[in-house]
This record gives C-alpha cells, sequence and structure tokens, in this order.
C-alpha cells in the first residue's frame, strides 16, 4: 500500500497555517484506520477534529457541570430541602458553567442534538415563572425517578424545563430578597427535578457524539456532501439565530413593552442574572471556533478545533477568496457584541442595530460565496431564527 499522502499547502500560504495544517494532518491520520486513509479528504479531516477536539470535550464538560448540580441539590434535599448559602452558591456557579458550555455548543446543532431536538429541552425559552411555580407545587410528592416520574413531568412539556428554568430558580432578581429554590421544599424539590433531565438529556447527547465521532474516524465516514449541506446549513441558522431571536425580536419586544404588563425576563435571553451579553459571546466564540479554528491571536478560538472552516477552504484551494473575509466577519460580530452594555434592559432596536449588521455581513460571505463553492443550497433549518 502506499504511503498516506499529506495534503499539499499553496505556496503563499502564512506560517502560521503552514504549522497548523502539518500538526492537523499528522494528529487527524493517525486517529484514521490505515485502511482509510488514503480517502481521507480535508472535510473529513475537519469532522474527525470538530467532534474529537470540539463537540465531546465542550459536551464532557456540560457533563459534568450538570453532574455537580445533581450533587449539590441532592445533598440540599436530604437535609431538609433547604440550600445553604455554600449550597446555593456552588450550584450558581455550576449553573454558569453549564450555560456558557451549552451556549458555545449550540453554535452548531447537529448530530443527536439536532435528532433529539435537544434545544428545546435544555434552553426552552422565555422563561415561564408562573407555570414554573405551578409544577412544582402539583409535582412535589411525586417520585423522583422512574415511569411515575416522567408522567408527572409529561402535561408540561419543555415550557417548566432546561437551563432558563434553572436559572429563575436559582438566582433572584430584582428587589427580590432570595432565589425561588430557597422559598419552600417544593420548589427545591424541583430544581432537583429539572437538573435530574438535564443530566439525563445531556449525558445522552455525549454518548451520541461519542458514537457519531466513531463513524467519523472509521473507514467508512458518513455521507460527506451530506454532511457539508448539513453544517453549512446549521452555521447560517446560528448566525440567523443570534440576528433574528436573539436580537432584533427581542430588541423589538422590549421597545414595545408596556411596564407593569409584561415580564422584561421575556426579552432578552438571561436577563435575571445580566449575563445576555456574556451567553451571546460564548455562542459567537463557538461560531468563531469552527469558521476558524486554532487561531494564534485570537484567544476566543482556542476552544475550538485545530482546524476551521477557512482550513478546509485552504485545502481545497479556496482560501485566498474566503478565509480573510471570514476572519473579518467573524471579528467584526464579535467586537459588535462586545461592545454593547451589560445590562440587556437598555438594548434599544437602534443600539443592537451594529451587532446586527455585523451578523448579516457574517451571513453574506457564508451565503452564497461557500456555498456556491461548495454546490450547497442553504435552506432555514431548527436552528434558524425563526
Amino acid at each position: 500500500m502506499p504511503p498516506s499522502p499529506v495534503h499539499r499547502l499553496p505556496r503563499a500560504l502564512p506560517a502560521r497555517r503552514a504549522a497548523l495544517w502539518r500538526l492537523a494532518s499528522i494528529a487527524a491520520l493517525s486517529a484514521v484506520p490505515a485502511g482509510a486513509r488514503a480517502a481521507t479528504d480535508p472535510f473529513v479531516t475537519w469532522m474527525q477534529m470538530l467532534h474529537d477536539q470540539w463537540a465531546v470535550p465542550a459536551y464532557e464538560a456540560l457533563d459534568r457541570s450538570a453532574a455537580g448540580l445533581v450533587a449539590v441539590l441532592e445533598a440540599a434535599m436530604a437535609a431538609g430541602g433547604q440550600p445553604t448559602p455554600a449550597q446555593l452558591k456552588e450550584s450558581q456557579a455550576l449553573w454558569l458553567q453549564a450555560m456558557l458550555s451549552w451556549r458555545r455548543l449550540e453554535a452548531l446543532q447537529m448530530g443527536p442534538t439536532l435528532a433529539r431536538r435537544s434545544s428545546k429541552a435544555i434552553d426552552f425559552w422565555p422563561t415561564r415563572p408562573k407555570v414554573i411555580q405551578q409544577a412544582a407545587t402539583v409535582t412535589a410528592t411525586a417520585p423522583m425517578t422512574g415511569p411515575a416520574a416522567n408522567d408527572a413531568m409529561e402535561r408540561w412539556g419543555t415550557a417548566v424545563r432546561g437551563l432558563p428554568a434553572l436559572e429563575w430558580l436559582l438566582f433572584p432578581a430584582g428587589t427580590e430578597p432570595q432565589a425561588p429554590v430557597l422559598r419552600s421544599p417544593a420548589l427545591c424539590r424541583y430544581t432537583l427535578r429539572i437538573a435530574m433531565a438535564l443530566k439525563e438529556e445531556v449525558g445522552l447527547l455525549l454518548a451520541g457524539w461519542r458514537t457519531e465521532a466513531e463513524r467519523w474516524r472509521s473507514a467508512t465516514p458518513p455521507d460527506v456532501p451530506a454532511a457539508k449541506k448539513l453544517i453549512l446549513n446549521l452555521l447560517v441558522g446560528s448566525v440567523e439565530l443570534l440576528r433574528g431571536k436573539k436580537l432584533e425580536k427581542a430588541a423589538r419586544a422590549q421597545a414595545l413593552q408596556v411596564p407593569g404588563q409584561r415580564d422584561a425576563l421575556e426579552n432578552f435571553d438571561s436577563m435575571r442574572t445580566r449575563h445576555t451579553r456574556e451567553f451571546l459571546l460564548a455562542h459567537v466564540d463557538g461560531v468563531a471556533q469552527l469558521l476558524l479554528g486554532q487561531t494564534p491571536g485570537l484567544a476566543y478560538t482556542q476552544g475550538g478545533p485545530r482546524w476551521g472552516l477557512d482550513d478546509v477552504l485552504a485545502e481545497q484551494g479556496l482560501a485566498k477568496p474566503h478565509g480573510p473575509a471570514l476572519r473579518r466577519a467573524v471579528t467584526a460580530v464579535r467586537q459588535s457584541i462586545a461592545a454593547l452594555p451589560v445590562d440587556a434592559a437598555t438594548w434599544t432596536p437602534a443600539r443592537i442595530a451594529a451587532p446586527v449588521k455585523a451578523l448579516v455581513a457574517l451571513r453574506a460571505v457564508i451565503d452564497p460565496p461557500i456555498a456556491t463553492a461548495w454546490k450547497v443550497t442553504i435552506e432555514f433549518t431548527d436552528a434558524d431564527g425563526d
């Protein structure tokens, strides 16, 4: 069998790209069975890195946070259903870690995350406090595990689960003297119930992503053309989610809000904890990591796969028209969101105009130029801004 080919680098590419590609090619080729190496193309190499170096580690981090939260809340319930100040603080820190992990993963909801429609179970939003309190009361005496526990939650659907519901339970806001989880053992028990459901869902996702990683490392990886179409559509949908639901729609709702008639929590995401901007940036960082890979000088890309989409394009001889444009567009999005005030209550349609414009420009760099180069049709997906 002839030796495995190493991707040839165009002469004009910068030294940092050449170094990254050499290291990435070595790492990727060593992970692929010998019989499959000759068939490996740049996209397959990228998908291997995306799973092994980005998705699986991030889902592992999310799984640890969810498991830690369950453990803390179980200890609080065992002691009477009243978390101590230390337990509350730890629960809040674990929630923050979990949400940051999820927001980054939200950038690409493919594989088992898309198949299970997990975003609705993990991240139902806007938060509905009245329904959460009703569910806590009705399920207070229901078993915590098994079919009876599932039946007790079935009538409530996803509106009273996931990370936003946990945020409402674990954090006080405004003039509230304490976090809702401290109000009664029933609310503490319900917080644990949600955390357990989160842990179960994340565990299933982690197992699914590990299985997908094995498929991409196998001698017969998944259908590359179909995967190209899916991932490009999902990345465009991720950009649209940021622009549409999380910025434009929220700003319009806030501008039309009549004081006293609508809960401000229903506008921008995570206003209760005042982490709206931080979580938007985590989502943007996930997009940046997938588009740019680990880029020296850009700290927010270091948690990503070694290669980004721009590296794949470079390997395919498409770097000149696309790579620099991707980097400029991503940087503009991140800078414009970082420039927003911390308090999302001050975000008017005029104030969010700059990041919206930057997100439109980022999409324009992907669709149609890259979509056309790959012969991919961009369609709306479950991850879009509708």
